[in-house]
C-alpha cells in the first residue's frame, strides 16, 4: 500500500498497488489503471494526513543579526511526504514517486511585503564531535546526534533594518503558510563584513566582496579528512593569507553527504557498492562484502546507553566455519551469522557498553565463500530501557545515497565553512563527482544499468538531473547562506567536449541563479583545454582551467608537457618532443644566444636542404603557442627577423616564406582547424629588419589563435631563419598577448613567474572575451620520480622532486607576487607538502597586505607598461592613469628556485624601471619587502616629462613597490603686521597654509600660537576661527585644500 512516514531517513513508497494492476490489468485499460491506483493513493495520503502541513515549534537564532551574518529560523513540520530531501513535485521523471516530497520556504521581507525574498529550508540534525586520534584520519572523528531533526530556515539579510519572515510548505495534502507578525521579525544591524563573492562589475578579471572589495587569489586545494582537521588548516591558511581554497565536499576522504562512487560511502574501504537492489521495494543499491572482509564505521558510545544496531542482510552461498557468515556487530555483540542463500532478512543486534568511548560498527562476512549484501543499517540509542530512541548514530546507512542527503556529513560541512568563515577563507566548492555511482547507474527511463558519466551529466528530465536539482536546492538552502562559500563547481574534470556536460553545468547555474537571493557562483572544470563554445553561451560564471607545468607525469599526462611560455605542444605530444631543440626531417628549431635582435636569446629555425616539411616546403618541427581572439577585434604582429640564404622548395612554392603561420581553431588546434594565413619575411639574405602587420580579423567562427614559427626549406642548400621581440597586438584593447616575445625566459617550470604571466594571459584572453574571470584551478610544478621515494621525508607525489631542495620557497615567492601584474589567473596550487612543511604561507599574506587597498577592481587598472634597463630585471604591475596611481613587482629573472637548488651563481642585478602614464609631480613609492609583507622604506620621485623613473640596485632576488601622489602635506607660516609694531599697537597676524602635497587634503585643521607679548583680540578671528585661551591658541577648520593650493586666515593681536 501507499505509506505515509515521517523519519529522519528517506522512507520508500510500496507501488505494490500500482505494480499489481500493471500485472492484472489488461494493457488497454493501463492508463485508467493508473489512474485508479494515484486515485488510491492520494486518497490513502489525504486518510493519513488529514490536513494541510502543520508548522510548529518556531524560534529563531537572535531578534537581532548583523549584516551578512547568518539568521537561523527553527520550526517543525507536520507532512505527508515520504521524502524529506525531495521538493514536492507532481510530474517528476520516471522511477520518481509523484508527489513524494515537501517544499518548504522561508520568505523574507524588509518592506512589509512590498517584495519578498524566498528562501528554500532543509531538514536538519544538530550533533557533537569528538575526536579519538589523529585528526588528519577520518575515522578519528565521530559524531553524536543532540536531540532530534527538524527544519531550519538560514537567511543573510543584505540591507540593515526591520525584517518580517513566514514559511511556506506545500505537499501532498496542501499548502500552508504560518506568519506570526509580532513574533516572525528580527532586526538587521550593520557590520564591517565585506559580503558575497561575486564576479567584479568593472573589470571581469577579478572577483570582488559585495561590497567591491578585491577577493585575490592566488590559492590552493586541499582536503579535510575532519572537522578538527578542517579547523587546523583553515586556520593556518587564514592567518598565512590564502583567501580562495578549492575542496571537495563530495569527496572528503570516504564522506560526502550526497551520492558516491562505487567505493566512496562513508564505511570503511572494503565494501563496495552493487546497483542489483537493496532490502526494500524500488531500492537500487546494497552494499556488498566478499569471503573475509568487514566494513565499519567509528561510533562514540556512551557507558550505560542501550544501543541497537538494526539492518537487512542478503546471503548468496556464503558458507564457511560454523558460526561464520554474514552479520551485523556493535563492538564485541555481534547479530546470529547468517549463511546459505537467503533473502533480505532484518537483524538486529543490542549492546551496553560499560565504558564510553569509541567502537567498531558494521559487517561481516566472516565465512570462506559467498557473498553478503547489506542495506539500511541504523544505529540508534536509547536512555529509557527501550521506549524511546535517538536520531540515527551511523552515516549512509541506506545505500539509495541518491535518495537523502547524510545530516551528519551535512553537519560537518556546517562546520566547515563556519570555521573558513571565522579565518576570511573563501571556499571553492566541488559539489558532486562525474563517476557518481549513484547517480551514473540511473537511465533515462528510470531503469538501473551500468554506471556511464552520460547518466550523471544526464539530460533536463532525466532521473539523475531531477536528484542532483533536489541536492542543489538543499546545497543551497544550507550552505548559501555562508560568505565563505566562493562558488559551487559542478564536478572535477568533466569531459571537455560533451553537450551534455556543458548542459549540466549550465543547470546548476541556471538553478542556482533562480533560487539563491544570492546567486552564488556556479562552474565546472574540465580534464584539459577551454572549450569556449561552452563558455560562450554559459551560464556559469567564470572559467576554470586544469593545467600543469613541466614534463608530463602520470597522472597528469592529459594536460599536455608545458615548458616555455611560447610554446605550447598538443596535449598528446611526450615530454621529448616538447623540449628545444626540436628536430625531425625538415629542419631544427633552437635558442640562439649568438645572434638576437635585443636581450640575450632568439629563437633560430634551421631548414634542412630538400626537407619536404607539411608538403609545401616549409619546417614542420615548428611550435605552437595559443591564445584566444576574440572575432570582433582585429589583431597586430611587430616582430624583428633575420635570414642567411633563406630560399623556397621549388617555384610552385614561391609563395612560401618563413615568419609565422597562424591558424584558427575552436579550442587548441587540435583537429578543429577553422582557417589559416601567413605573416611573412622576405626570403634571401639580410640583417635584422622589423615586420610589422595590423588588421588582422579572425574567422567569425574562432576561438583560439594558433601560432607556429616557421622557415621555408630550400631544395639543395641550408638556410636560416631568427625571429625576435615577438609581439602579438590586440588592437581593439591595446593589451599584449604573446608571452617571452623575446624569448629570454627559462622553462617556466623553472621561471615560475613567467608560468603565471603565460597562465595568466592565456585565461584572461578567454575569460574577457566573455566577460568573466578566469581559475587557474589546479596546477602545479611537475616533475618525475628521479630521486626515490620517499625524497628528504616528502613522498613522491608528481610534484618536482627538487623543489624540496628549494629551502626558501622562491618557486612560491616568484609564482605569487607575479599576480602582481595585469593577468591575474587566479592560481589554486595543487600540491602544498612543501608550503606546509617549510611554513611558507607568510608569502600569501605578504602578497595580500601589499595588495590590500589597492582598489583594482574599480575598472580603471591596466598594464603598466614598466620599462627596464636591462632583460634580467623585468617590473610586472598596473596602473591607473585617472588616479595616478600604480604598483609594480620588480623582479631578478634569474634568480630562479632551479638556479639556486642547482648552486647556480645568480648576481644581484641592479638597473632602472620606467613607467609612463601618471601625471607629472611628486610621487610617494613605497618599497615593500615580498618576504615579509612590510614597508621597507619610502621615498619620493618626481614624474617629469611623463616618466617616472625608479632606481634598483643589487637586487638579489624581488621587490614590489605602491606608487601614488605625494600624501599632502601641510606647511604653516605665520606673518604679522605691521612687522614691528609699538606697544598697545593693534597688529594683524596673517596664519598662511600650503598644501605641498600632490594630491588634495579634507578637513585641515590651521593652528597657530598667538605671538609672545601679545594678546589676542575677542572674536577678530575670520573664517569662524576660535580662541582657545588655555593653550593661546587660534584655529580654524579649512574644508579642502588643494595640492599646492596656499590659503590664508587671521587675526588680530594687541601688542602689551
Amino acid at each position: 500500500m501507499c505509506q505515509v512516514r515521517s523519519s529522519n531517513r528517506a522512507s520508500k513508497v510500496d507501488w505494490g498497488l500500482v505494480k499489481m494492476l500493471n500485472n492484472t490489468v489488461p494493457k488497454q485499460n493501463l492508463r485508467l489503471a493508473v489512474f485508479v491506483a494515484g486515485v488510491a493513493c492520494a486518497l490513502l495520503q489525504a486518510i493519513s494526513s488529514a490536513a494541510a502541513p502543520v508548522v510548529s515549534n518556531v524560534s529563531i537564532s537572535s531578534s537581532s543579526v548583523a549584516m551578512y551574518s547568518v539568521l537561523a529560523v527553527d520550526f517543525d513540520v507536520a507532512t505527508a511526504a515520504t521524502y524529506y530531501f525531495w521538493p514536492y513535485d507532481l510530474s517528476p521523471p520516471p522511477s520518481i514517486p509523484a508527489g513524494a516530497g515537501v517544499t518548504v520556504d522561508g520568505l523574507f521581507s524588509n518592506d512589509n511585503w512590498a517584495t519578498t525574498i524566498t528562501v528554500p529550508a532543509f531538514y536538519y540534525q544538530n550533533y557533537e564531535r569528538r575526536l579519538s586520534g589523529d585528526p588528519t584520519n577520518w575515522m578519528s572523528e565521530t559524531v553524536t546526534p543532540v536531540g532530534g531533526a527538524h527544519w531550519r530556515v538560514r537567511f543573510a539579510p543584505t540591507r540593515t533594518g526591520d525584517w518580517q519572515f513566514k514559511i511556506r510548505v506545500t505537499d501532498s495534502s496542501g499548502t500552508v503558510e504560518a506568519a506570526d507578525p509580532a513574533r516572525y521579525r528580527f532586526q538587521c544591524i550593520a557590520s564591517d563584513d565585506a559580503g558575497f563573492c561575486r564576479p567584479c562589475a568593472t573589470d571581469p578579471r577579478y572577483f570582488e566582496l559585495s561590497n567591491g572589495t578585491p577577493l585575490l587569489g592566488p590559492g590552493i586545494n586541499a582536503h579535510f579528512h575532519t572537522t578538527y582537521e578542517a579547523d587546523s588548516l583553515l586556520g593556518t591558511y587564514g592567518s598565512g593569507g590564502v583567501r580562495i581554497v578549492r575542496w571537495w565536499m563530495d569527496s572528503r576522504e570516504w564522506q560526502n553527504p550526497f551520492g558516491g562512487t562505487e567505493m566512496n560511502s562513508s564505511w570503511s574501504f572494503l565494501l563496495t557498492m552493487s546497483n542489483v537492489g537493496g532490502c526494500k521495494a524500488g531500492d537500487r543499491y546494497c552494499g556488498v562484502l566478499s569471503a573475509g572482509k568487514d566494513t565499519h564505521q567509528v561510533v562514540y558510545l556512551q557507558a550505560g546507553l542501550l544501543y541497537r544496531l538494526t539492518g537487512s542482510l542478503r546471503t548468496a552461498d556464503v558458507s564457511g566455519n560454523p558460526g561464520s557468515g554474514a552479520l551485523i556487530y556493535i563492538a564485541g555483540s555481534n547479530s546470529t551469522a547468517l549463511t546459505g542463500t537467503h533473502d533480505w532478512q532484518k537483524v538486529t543486534v543490542e549492546r551496553i557498553p560499560t565504558v564510553s568511548g569509541t567502537a567498531f560498527v558494521g559487517c561481516r562476512h566472516t565465512g570462506s565463500a559467498g557473498t553478503a549484501y547489506f542495506d539500511d543499517l541504523s544505529l540508534k540509542y536509547s536512555t529509557d530501557g527501550g521506549r524511546t530512541w535517538s536520531s540515527e548514530c551511523l552515516s549512509k546507512g541506506d545505500f539509495d545515497f541518491q535518495n537523502y542527503v547524510d545530516l551528519a556529513e551535512a553537519w560537518k560541512v556546517d562546520h566547515i565553512f563556519e570555521a573558513a568563515k571565522a579565518n576570511g577563507v573563501y571556499l571553492k566548492t566541488v559539489i558532486s563527482e562525474k563517476q557518481d555511482y549513484t547517480l551514473g547507474c540511473i537511465g533515462a527511463d528510470g531503469s538501473t544499468v551500468s554506471r556511464s558519466d552520460s547518466n550523471f551529466y544526464a539530460s533536463s528530465n532525466h532521473p539523475s538531473r531531477w536528484l542532483q536539482k533536489a541536492w542543489w536546492r538543499y546545497m543551497t538552502a544550507r550552505w548559501g547562506c555562508y560568505t565563505s562559500l566562493h562558488s559551487w563547481e559542478l564536478c572535477n574534470e568533466g569531459d571537455p567536449f560533451d553537450g551534455n556536460h556543458y548542459d549540466a553545468a549550465n543547470a546548476l547555474a541556471n538553478y542556482v541563479h533562480s533560487i539563491d537571493p544570492n546567486k552564488a557562483m556556479c562552474t565546472t572544470s574540465f580534464w584539459h583545454s577551454i572549450p569556449m563554445e561552452f563558455w560562450k553561451s554559459s551560464s556559469c560564471d567564470y572559467l576554470d582551467v586544469h593545467e600543469y607545468v613541466g614534463p608530463i607525469t602520470a597522472g597528469t599526462g592529459s594536460h599536455g608537457p608545458r615548458f616555455y611560455a611560447w610554446y605550447d605542444p598538443i596535449q598528446t605530444s611526450g615530454n621529448t618532443m616538447a623540449l628545444l631543440p626540436l628536430e625531425n626531417d625538415t629542419g631544427i628549431v633552437s635558442l640562439d644566444t649568438t645572434q638576437r635582435h635585443s636581450g640575450l636569446k632568439s629563437v633560430k629555425v634551421v631548414a634542412k636542404a630538400g626537407g619536404n616539411g607539411w608538403g609545401w616546403g616549409q619546417v614542420s618541427a615548428c611550435p605552437y603557442y595559443h591564445v584566444g581572439v576574440d572575432p570582433t577585434h582585429t589583431y597586430g604582429f611587430r616582430f624583428w627577423a633575420r635570414t642567411d640564404n633563406v630560399g623556397v622548395l621549388s617555384p610552385a612554392l614561391a609563395w612560401t616564406r618563413p615568419g609565422l603561420h597562424i591558424t584558427w581553431s575552436a579550442v587548441y588546434g587540435e583537429n578543429d582547424f577553422i582557417a589559416q594565413r601567413n605573416i611573412d619575411a622576405p626570403l634571401g639574405t639580410y640583417d635584422w629588419r622589423q615586420i610589422t602587420v595590423t588588421g588582422i580579423a579572425p574567422p567569425t567562427t574562432a576561438n583560439t589563435m594558433n601560432i607556429a614559427i616557421v622557415s621555408t626549406c630550400s631544395p639543395d642548400h641550408e638556410s636560416t631563419f631568427w625571429i625576435d621581440d615577438l609581439e602579438l597586438i590586440d588592437e581593439t584593447t591595446g593589451r599584449s598577448l604573446f608571452v617571452d616575445g623575446g624569448f629570454e625566459g627559462d622553462r617556466i617550470d623553472y621561471d615560475t613567474a613567467l608560468a603565471v604571466k603565460k597562465y595568466g594571459i592565456l585565461l584572461n584572453s578567454y575569460g574577457c572575451r566573455v566577460a568573466k574571470p578566469a581559475v587557474w584551478g589546479e596546477t602545479g610544478i611537475r616533475g618525475p620520480n628521479e630521486l626515490g621515494n620517499p625524497y628528504k621525508g616528502y613522498a613522491y607525489t608528481e610534484e618536482n622532486q627538487h623543489l624540496v631542495d628549494d629551502a626558501d620557497g622562491v618557486y612560491l615567492r616568484k609564482m605569487i607576487w607575479a599576480h602582481v601584474g595585469p593577468d591575474n589567473p587566479n592560481m589554486l596550487l595543487w600540491w602544498t607538502d612543501n608550503i606546509a612543511k617549510k611554513s611558507l604561507w607568510h608569502y600569501f599574506k605578504a602578497f595580500q597586505s601589499f595588495m590590500s587597498g589597492i582598489p583594482v577592481t574599480n575598472g580603471r587598472y591596466k598594464d603598466a607598461e614598466a620599462v627596464s634597463s636591462t632583460p634580467v630585471l623585468r617590473a610586472w604591475g598596473q596602473k591607473d592613469p585617472t588616479n595616478n596611481r600604480a604598483h609594480l613587482w620588480i623582479d631578478n629573472a634569474a634568480h630562479t628556485w632551479k638556479n639556486i637548488v642547482d648552486g647556480v651563481s645568480v648576481p644581484p642585478v641592479s638597473g632602472t624601471v620606467t613607467l609612463t602614464g601618471l601625471k607629472d609631480g611628486s610621487y610617494q613609492v613605497e618599497w615593500w619587502d615580498t618576504g615579509t609583507g612590510t614597508v621597507a622604506k619610502t621615498e619620493f620621485i618626481d614624474c617629469a616629462n611623463g616618466s617616472l623613473v625608479l632606481s634598483v640596485t643589487d637586487l638579489q632576488s624581488d621587490i614590489a613597490c605602491k606608487i601614488r601622489p605625494r600624501p599632502p602635506s601641510i606647511a604653516i607660516r605665520v606673518l604679522v603686521s605691521p612687522a614691528q609694531p609699538a606697544a598697545g599697537e593693534t597688529v594683524t597676524v596673517t596664519v598662511e597654509y600650503s598644501n605641498l602635497g600632490e594630491s588634495e587634503a579634507a578637513n585641515v585643521a590651521v593652528t597657530a600660537r598667538v605671538p609672545v607679548g601679545m594678546r589676542y583680540i575677542e572674536g577678530s578671528a575670520d573664517a569662524g576661527g576660535t580662541f582657545d585661551a588655555s593653550k593661546g591658541e587660534v584655529s580654524w577648520l579649512v574644508n579642502s585644500v588643494a595640492a599646492h593650493e596656499t590659503g590664508t586666515r587671521s587675526f588680530k593681536a594687541v601688542v602689551e
